[in-house]
């Protein structure tokens, strides 16, 4: 059964921002690096859905109205269990309340909702196990997003390939930003 999840994906200057910023400061980290394509942050993990939780949940993120907005990102930290190492982002309103919609759709549609509080986040190394000096600064790095989208998880099945996102669904942001911006 096809596995989803409801994110924000980077613009692709964004990404090559962060790959070029992780392969000059994290150089040598024994961990598993995040390939560039797949910078994102999610908004609420699904995992599998039937075809009509599916249906359910595109009905649902089409009622969604939330503005346009933009955010930062303002620290690197890591989440010990998952093993993950990680660019924060800082906290914004409408961020929040797109969040906080989304992960109520996991109840209306019946799946389990995965983490029980939203950190805002894009992964950027797996199988982290050493202690990073969070001294680290992290890129200077302002983000813009004007759409949100539904994605799905595909396996990859080659060993150690990690999966790739395809964007399956795409949902606009109230637009608040001028053309200038």
């Amino acid at each position: 059964m096809p596995r989803y999840f409801i994110g924000l994906d980077l613009d692709p200057s964004s990404k090559l921002v962060i790959q070029d910023w992780r392969e000059k400061r994290l150089h040598g980290l024994p961990d598993k690096p995040v390939p560039a394509e797949n910078y994102h942050l999610t908004l609420s993990f699904l995992g599998d859905l039937t075809p009509r939780q599916y249906e359910m949940t595109v009905a649902k993120l089409q009622d969604i109205a939330v503005k346009s907005f933009q955010c930062q990102v303002s620290h690197i930290g890591a989440f010990i269990k998952p093993q993950i190492l990680y660019l924060g982002v800082n906290d914004n309103p409408n961020l929040l309340q797109l969040a906080e919609q989304c992960r109520n759709i996991n109840a209306a549609v019946g799946v389990k909702q995965h983490h029980s509080q939203y950190i805002p986040h894009i992964t950027i190394t797996r199988k982290h196990k050493n202690a990073v000096p969070l001294t680290i600064e992290a890129p200077v790095l302002n983000l813009k997003f004007s759409q949100f989208h539904l994605f799905e998880s595909v396996s990859s099945h080659e060993k150690g390939k990690p999966p790739h996102y395809p964007i399956r669904e795409t949902f606009e942001l109230i637009p608040q930003f001028s053309h200038k911006e």
